[in-house]
């Protein structure tokens, strides 16, 4: 396969190339599959993107912070039990120096002198390791909020798509079927599949470099029309989108406002302001039904996005029954 699609045999490109040949990860499999199937050019940055959304290192990375953080914890844990030694040691000299109040006219001065120095003894080790833990406990707070924002934007970097800044395969998979087990008998989750009409055609007249940044700004306006949105590139030029709508006619009207926006903006390349003319889109719509499993609904969306493919694209289908 290396040699088949000209990618350097790279740790990060050959882990991909094998793991696709052994079939261990679905998702590799499936996209690389769709890239081959659709005839367009396995590149080093999908190969790469492909390593770091699926194989080991991400992982890794968490697994590290992980354990800093337990490792801090435990010293926190540590230095809490120091204190409670110390808090005992200090009530047992305050019973003593109580014993030594109370029987003060049958002790000698010099048995007073030595209760209370032993009071005072323990009071000045008390107040040390008060300030030592709470000079400690600042420390610490700063090392495990440093810790904590590094292990958030780990798992963010883990379910990101690094090119367009939306949602990965790996983000996707994981709403689709969060989604899908908390669904309800009212629910108004609505998954919408968008592929770009003959993105394989930019890339071949343009270059690679045209084509991201139309991914790139695809993703990004996409949002811009509803923040609220969840939205995930699933493949090559796929995204999928995931809505909460009142009705099927609000999801329907998004998803054509979409197209329409697309549909009605040329477009030029930043750098060299040749035109790439109108960006056209297909897209299948899908509400999530009280018995849907995570496969049964993407299925659904999938055939509805086929459906408006086979019809000359640059359309939208809409699941109109749910019964």
């Amino acid at each position: 396969m290396v040699g088949e699609h000209q990618t350097p045999p790279t740790p990060k490109v050959f882990e991909v190339w094998y793991r696709y040949a052994e079939g261990s990860i679905g998702p590799i499999t499936e996209q690389l599959d769709h890239v081959l199937q659709e005839g367009s050019e396995v590149t080093v940055e999908l190969l790469t993107q492909l390593h770091e959304q699926f194989c080991s290192t991400q992982d890794d990375a968490n697994d590290r912070v992980s354990y800093a953080l337990g490792k801090e914890l435990l010293s926190l844990q540590k230095l809490i039990l120091a204190q409670l030694s110390a808090g005992q040691t200090f009530s047992s000299s305050i019973n003593t120096a109580n014993s030594v109040i109370d029987t003060e006219s049958q002790m000698s001065p010099a048995e007073i002198a030595r209760g209370i120095e032993q009071l005072l003894v323990s009071n000045q080790t008390m107040q040390s390791q008060l300030n030592e833990m709470g000079s400690r406990l600042r420390q610490s707070q700063g090392q495990v909020d440093s810790l904590r924002k590094d292990l958030i934007d780990s798992h963010k970097s883990m379910l990101t798509d690094p090119l367009t800044g939306a949602g990965n395969r790996r983000f996707f998979d994981n709403l689709l079927s969060r989604l899908a087990a908390e669904r309800q008998e009212d629910s108004n989750v609505f998954l919408m599949l968008i592929d770009l009409d003959d993105f394989k055609g930019i890339n071949d007249q343009f270059g690679h470099a045209a084509g991201d940044q139309v991914l790139r700004f695809v993703s990004a306006e996409t949002v811009k029309l509803r923040p609220e949105i969840s939205l995930a590139r699933y493949g090559g030029d796929e995204f999928a989108l995931f809505m909460d709508s009142c009705s099927t006619e609000e999801a329907t009207d998004f998803a054509d406002q979409v197209r329409r926006f697309f549909s009605s903006n040329s477009l030029r390349l930043a750098r060299s302001k040749e035109s790439l003319g109108r960006i056209s889109l297909s897209i299948g719509v899908a509400r999530l039904r009280p018995d849907d499993c995570a496969d049964s609904w993407f299925e659904r969306a999938d055939g509805l996005l086929y459906r408006a493919k086979e019809s000359g694209r640059n359309c939208v289908m809409v699941e109109r029954s749910i019964d």
